[in-house]
């Protein structure tokens, strides 16, 4: 099983778990991996899902959604950044100042 398989079983998964213990009884008859085709649908009352704030802040004025942060013990997704040592990229260094000020030192 690949990696990218693996990770989207689990996080149907972790779906499909927050919805039961919410209440509610999952009907899944739409996946999709583009948040825009995923909004339109919530908008649409035609559905719900689980966003992290990446894919939500930018959607601030959305028609028709309402977005609720989660609160509790939550999920943690680790992204990481990888480069050639001798890359003299002016934008990776300016990339990498970016990194710096939201996590440890890259």
């Amino acid at each position: 099983m690949s990696p990218g398989r693996r990770a989207r079983l689990l996080w149907r998964r972790l779906f499909h778990t927050a919805l039961v213990e919410a209440g509610y009884k999952p009907n899944i008859l739409f996946r999709s991996a583009d948040t825009e085709s995923i909004l339109m649908m919530v908008s649409a009352e035609e559905g719900v899902s689980l966003l992290p704030d990446y894919c939500t802040n930018r959607f601030y004025n959305a028609d028709n959604i309402v977005f609720v942060p989660l609160v509790g013990e939550g999920e943690e997704e680790e992204i990481i950044a990888a480069w050639q040592s001798g890359n003299k990229n002016p934008a990776l260094g300016r990339f990498l100042a970016e990194l710096n000020q939201k996590g440890p030192p890259y």
